[in-house]
């Protein structure tokens, strides 16, 4: 626990402070900036009409309300810029992609249109060693319903997500979409019923313990 302090929690500590102070340094100077520089233009205008007869007091009075009601406006159209940054940084890794053009005639899967409910009934599975196995599972899922999965590991997560989804198939029971059974001759229609986002992956550069 003192190797992991010292070492690894006190130097990542301090370097994210000197982010932080740096970062919030930065923000408050722009900011400071923005309302010297509106300070600035309002000041500027009246100088202009006061000493270089460039307008009356009204005018100048009514150029200066004009800058107040705009400053906000401009400093929340400039803290969108980094928003959109960010989404310009997407768009262009989704670009990276090449995704064949979408067209109109591209076939989509018709076998289960509008489906309600999905069945899992007495299925059960073992690997080749029979080392681990699960069920039977009985299971009824509707359409549009949240559920979590929850378990140790080695508990069959893995394995009920991989029969859900047709990726393994039951060794006994049957897998039903409302009330009928799913044909072996039609997994990859069923298949495509299924998406995944992954999280994302996060690499450590040490490792704790021997």
């Amino acid at each position: 626990a003192e190797y992991v302090f010292n070492n690894l929690y006190i130097p990542d500590a301090q370097e994210y402070r000197h982010h932080i102070i740096r970062a919030d340094t930065f923000h408050l100077s722009a900011v400071n900036w923005s309302n010297i520089m509106m300070l600035g233009a309002i000041g500027l205008v009246f100088w202009m009409a006061n000493s270089l007869g460039w307008a009356d007091t009204n005018v100048a009075a009514t150029y200066s309300l004009t800058l107040l009601f705009l400053r906000t406006p401009l400093l929340s159209a400039v803290g969108a810029l980094p928003t959109l940054l960010t989404a310009q940084v997407a768009f262009n890794k989704l670009n990276k992609f090449a995704l064949a053009p979408f067209k109109a005639e591209f076939p989509r899967p018709q076998a289960f249109p509008n489906w309600q409910t999905l069945e899992l009934r007495n299925v059960t599975f073992s690997y080749q060693d029979n080392a681990f196995s699960v069920g039977p599972i009985n299971l009824t899922i509707k359409r549009g319903e949240l559920l979590f999965l929850i378990g140790g590991n080695g508990s069959g997560k893995s394995t009920l997500a991989m029969l859900l989804t047709g990726l393994y198939q039951p060794q006994s029971g049957e897998i039903l979409l409302d009330g009928k059974p799913v044909s072996g001759e039609q997994p990859e229609d069923y298949r495509k019923l299924f998406s995944a986002v992954f999280t994302d992956v996060w690499l450590f550069d040490q490792l704790l313990g021997p």
